[in-house]
């Protein structure tokens, strides 16, 4: 399999891009050996290729498009064959064909590689997946409260296994939907945001609490900590947002909702577009009220708690 330098890839004009990603392209494919199809899925001989091929498809997705929606699609595909395997080490294959509504046949092939599904199909089997074996049963397991009602949250933000899964998510969860740059603000939110902006191939930004000296110019956003009696202000690079992009807001928690609110006023401020959301955990439901955001715009919880 022959690679082309990837780095020089950013740097080439649109139409030598259009000639040479034919063969980037081809080089991904060659990863999946398509030498066996089956209604056009390519097949997947070794389980070693799947960090490959995520890399490639990871750098693939950075142009925009429909080149873009097709590497997304093949990367959630092969993420879906990782969370079946990983679900075939607690269920048989005939308990997973109740749950999963797919003939024991079908998924023995899916999960030994021999086939990947098709995107709809990896869609409808993450769902159904993640609900055995997936990060909202782990997150729960790991929530703990003690008796003022807090619980700590170091092993969850700073669990690889955990952010990798969040990651995966994320990625089911948006894709094909148009991702330009992740938003987060500082700084529990910044491990998850990073394991999703590379996920989605896209850069990340991090509103934080100060002014950084080489940094021109800001824009900012002040607001008020529900029953604190505390004001924070949080700054993003004036440059750091261009009119069309369309910005995920990434974080662990959502609570009052105060800090997404803010995080929401700093891309309209850009005159950039909001996205979607995502969070691993959200206290109650009040915090929706507070955010601003278009009626059509997704908002992806993983984890809903109940106020204590």
């Amino acid at each position: 399999m022959i690679i082309f330098g990837l780095e020089s890839f950013s740097y080439e004009t649109e139409t030598v891009w259009q000639v040479r990603v034919t063969y980037f392209k081809q080089s991904v494919i060659e990863v999946f050996s398509k030498s066996s199809e089956i209604d056009g899925n390519y097949k997947l001989p070794y389980d070693k290729k799947y960090m490959i091929s995520i890399q490639l498809l990871t750098f693939y997705c950075r142009r925009g498009g429909k080149m873009s929606t097709h590497a997304e699609d093949l990367k959630l595909r092969l993420m879906t064959i990782e969370l079946l395997r990983t679900a075939k080490k607690r269920y048989t294959y005939r308990e997973l064909s109740t749950k999963t509504g797919l003939p024991v046949t079908v998924l023995s092939r899916y999960a030994k590689g021999h086939v990947l599904p098709n995107a709809e199909r990896a869609r409808q089997l993450w769902k159904t997946l993640t609900k055995l074996v997936g990060l909202e049963v782990e997150l729960r397991r790991r929530i703990q409260f003690n008796e003022e009602g807090y619980f700590d949250n170091t092993w969850i933000i700073g669990d690889f296994n955990i952010l990798r899964q969040a990651a995966h998510n994320a990625l089911a969860t948006f894709a094909g939907k148009r991702v330009t740059k992740v938003l987060t603000a500082a700084t529990d939110g910044i491990p998850l945001a990073t394991m999703v902006a590379n996920s989605l191939g896209v850069n990340l930004v991090i509103a934080k609490r100060g002014k950084e000296v080489g940094v021109p110019a800001f824009f900012e956003e002040t607001f008020a900590l529900r029953d604190s009696g505390v004001t924070i202000t949080l700054y993003i690079p004036k440059d750091s947002f261009k009119k069309r992009d369309s910005v995920l807001i990434v974080d662990d928690m959502i609570k009052t909702g105060e800090t997404q609110a803010a995080l929401v006023n700093l891309v309209n401020k850009a005159r950039a577009e909001v996205s979607g959301v995502y969070s691993l955990i959200a206290i109650g439901d009040e915090w929706q009220r507070k955010i601003n955001l278009p009626k059509e715009c997704p908002v992806e919880v993983v984890t809903k708690l109940k106020p204590t």
